[in-house]
């Protein structure tokens, strides 16, 4: 009959719309990734500062995800999830901050914890040209979270991602000077410009970072680095 007909071409047209909806949608998951850092296997001296190494417990966690316009770009619903945490316990090598430079990114109206964030992508990215691994795939790094309350510890580190580790946290802490020397190279030498100082995936972005490359500062960044390079032996 022409009602049902009608009926079915109304119902078509509905479904037709929803599938559009649901094509100009993309789901990006908004996790939380927090490094604790056991006994260092190893403490190395390197002038005014100590670079160690040895076990963490990489644990992150997805709080919810977004729902964003594949058109506009613009977040349309934020989703909360209960997930149970992810643990992986591997190896690390790490670099502690002294308060001095934080205090020196400030003055200066930096980001200091945007600053730590991109020295470390920077230190991961540059950690290939002097060890036999993926950047990528084999490393990962301590990412801030914007709406994260806890206080993180002042440090550059760099964490295998494979469980139990590498081999690669000891040879990357005793090669900490160059990669530091390296690493603050690759941020002065790039020409991005911009007016937030976000950088660019040449210099402090990483495509892995489970922050989607948010709290960052270039320019504390290589502030940061210069400021390590000028205490590190």
């Amino acid at each position: 009959s022409s009602s049902s007909a009608a009926a079915a071409a109304a119902a078509s047209k509905i479904g037709k719309r929803d599938r559009e909806k649901q094509q100009q949608r993309q789901a990006t998951f908004l996790p939380e990734t927090e490094t604790t850092k056991e006994q260092p296997a190893a403490t190395i001296n390197m002038g005014l500062v100590h670079a160690q190494h040895g076990r963490v417990m990489v644990t992150t966690s997805v709080f919810a995800y977004h729902k964003i316009s594949n058109k506009t770009h613009v977040v349309m619903e934020t989703v909360p999830l209960h997930l149970p945490p992810i643990q992986v316990q591997t190896k690390a090598f790490w670099l502690d901050i002294p308060v001095w430079v934080q205090v020196l990114c400030h003055k200066k109206g930096l980001d200091f914890k945007g600053g730590i964030h991109g020295a470390a992508h920077a230190v991961a990215a540059i950690t290939p040209l002097c060890l036999a691994c993926d950047s990528n795939a084999d490393l990962g790094c301590e990412c801030p979270n914007v709406k994260e309350t806890t206080k993180r510890p002042s440090r550059i580190l760099v964490y295998e991602r494979r469980t139990g580790g590498l081999g690669l946290a000891s040879s990357g802490c005793l090669m900490m000077p160059e990669l530091l020397r390296l690493a603050k190279d690759v941020i002065r030498s790039c020409a991005c410009r911009d007016p937030h100082r976000l950088g660019c995936p040449y210099c402090v972005q990483s495509p892995t970072c489970p922050e989607y490359n948010e709290v960052m500062d270039k320019d504390a960044a290589l502030l940061i680095l210069e400021s390590m390079l000028e205490i590190v032996a």
